[in-house]
């Protein structure tokens, strides 16, 4: 890959911040491209937890963008929106909508994707989006 045949390869990856645990301390995940997503679980004292495997928020080998944290089905969890990018198969961008389904006896989230329930699943060049009510 190069940027004379892509334009946007060097447009950066998005970073989200959210209590993905609710235990007061804001998470972080972040986008990736050529390589997995991350999660990291705070864990205080500017210490984190990578916690993408148990949590399953990898992004599917998909080449992630923007993140967008929103609590899109209102229970109270922080949920993921992941817009996505770059490759000519259109399957290979459908946007990730990865719905929290609570934390385990442990205090890892772990997370569902559910764009296609939300009618979420844009199979665009996405960048960024942003949800407002």
């Amino acid at each position: 890959m190069n940027p004379l045949d892509i334009v946007n390869i060097y447009n950066g990856g998005g970073v989200g911040v959210g209590d993905f645990n609710n235990d007061g301390l804001q998470d972080l995940y972040f986008t990736g491209n050529m390589v997995p997503c991350k999660l990291y679980l705070n864990k205080g004292d500017f210490k984190f937890e990578d916690i993408t495997a148990k949590a399953g928020v990898e992004g599917m080998g998909r080449w992630a963008r923007g993140v967008s944290i929103v609590d899109i089905n209102n229970d109270g969890l922080a949920d993921i929106y992941v817009c996505n990018t770059i490759y000519k198969d259109s399957l290979r961008r459908r946007n990730i909508l990865y719905i929290n389904q609570g934390v385990d006896k442990e205090g890892i989230p772990h997370f569902k994707d559910m764009a296609v329930d939300y009618g979420l699943d844009v199979h665009l060049q996405s960048t960024m989006a942003n949800f407002f009510d």
